[in-house]
């Protein structure tokens, strides 16, 4: 019966090939066979290192506060991830938060 491939394998098989390594040399260098490197090769596969780092440019990257209508379509046609910049612009304040608690009083 065959080794089953680790999941360190396959890590390993994705970051051989992303660094340009062809198949057959993975194959060779890891002791699997050529159909396993190519079963387990993922497109778009991009190292955890470079993805966390990504992730760390997102996090720090400036949060647009519009004040108006205008200004609040302005910044979404700007940005990169309408979603999330929508989300994002969803989020009350302390203030905010606060004017809604005093209207909720008002109204019960």
């Amino acid at each position: 019966m065959a080794k089953r491939i680790t999941d360190e394998q396959k890590l390993k098989i994705n970051q051989m090939f992303y660094d340009g390594m062809a198949k057959a040399a993975i194959a060779r260098e890891l002791g699997i066979s050529s159909a396993s490197v190519t079963r387990y090769i993922e497109d778009g596969w991009t190292p955890p290192e470079i993805l966390s780092q990504n992730m760390e440019k997102k996090v720090s990257a400036k949060i647009i506060e519009p004040k108006g209508k205008f200004e609040f379509l302005k910044a979404l046609s700007i940005a990169d991830n309408v979603e999330k910049a929508f989300c994002d612009f969803c989020i009350l304040t302390k203030e905010e938060w606060e004017q809604m608690a005093e209207l909720q009083q008002e109204l019960i």
